[in-house]
């Protein structure tokens, strides 16, 4: 995720918050509105919502991903997980996938 995004609302976990006032320990969201349209979307759930409003940066301080992009996984470790997914179970499959992973960054 970065500045140069074009989708109008930008989702993703709010991290940093510990202990602050809003560290619930129930996970918090952020909610980027990025366009006009973005902001009348939004604006048609607030009612239905606990929100408050921040300031980018504090956002940004917490969440390493809106500048740098997350690495995506090879194709052979992405492969090797689904499969290992439905043999194994999620827990396990995952445990698998951060074995190869380490290696591979050797």
């Amino acid at each position: 995720m970065t500045n140069n995004s074009v989708a109008d609302i930008t989702l993703g976990d709010f991290w940093g918050l510990d202990g602050t006032e809003l560290d619930d320990n129930l996970g918090t969201s952020a909610i980027i509105c990025r366009t006009r349209k973005g902001i009348q979307l939004f604006n048609r759930i607030t009612d239905r919502s606990v929100t408050r409003r921040m300031d980018l940066n504090n956002v940004k301080r917490g969440n390493q991903c809106y500048s740098t992009p997350v690495k995506k996984f090879s194709e052979d470790l992405s492969e090797s997980f689904f499969e290992s997914l439905e043999k194994y179970g999620y827990k396990q499959a995952l445990q698998l996938l951060n074995n190869k992973n380490a290696l591979t960054r050797k």
